[in-house]
């Protein structure tokens, strides 16, 4: 079985305001079922008995292994949402310019 040793889709802030754990966007806390299960951080999962998230919220960073545009305006918009002025994509380069484009255009 091979390893995959790609960093993983991030965003992180770098222009910072709120970094709390769980504060997102009020439409997003009921479209997920959260869960601190499967690593560190919560993670936002599409239901309860789905096996892994579709990202963690860390904080200061937002991560998912998947470079879904739905997953990626659903991290735009919880950076909006904590205020975050900046930040740092880091990923594969679908995940980087995908996030790029979608935070573009908001």
């Amino acid at each position: 079985m091979a390893v995959d040793a790609s960093p993983p889709n991030t965003l992180k802030a770098t222009g910072l305001r709120s970094t709390a754990t769980g504060d997102v966007p009020d439409d997003l806390r009921r479209r997920y079922y959260l869960d601190g299960r499967g690593g560190p951080g919560l993670g936002f999962y599409a239901g309860a008995t789905i096996a892994t998230a579709a990202f963690r919220d860390r904080g200061d960073r937002l991560i998912t292994p998947r470079s879904d545009p739905n997953v990626i305006r659903h991290l735009t918009a919880i950076a909006r949402h904590r205020g975050w002025t900046k930040v740092t994509l880091s990923g594969a380069p679908e995940f980087r310019r995908e996030a790029w484009l979608i935070a573009r255009a908001e």
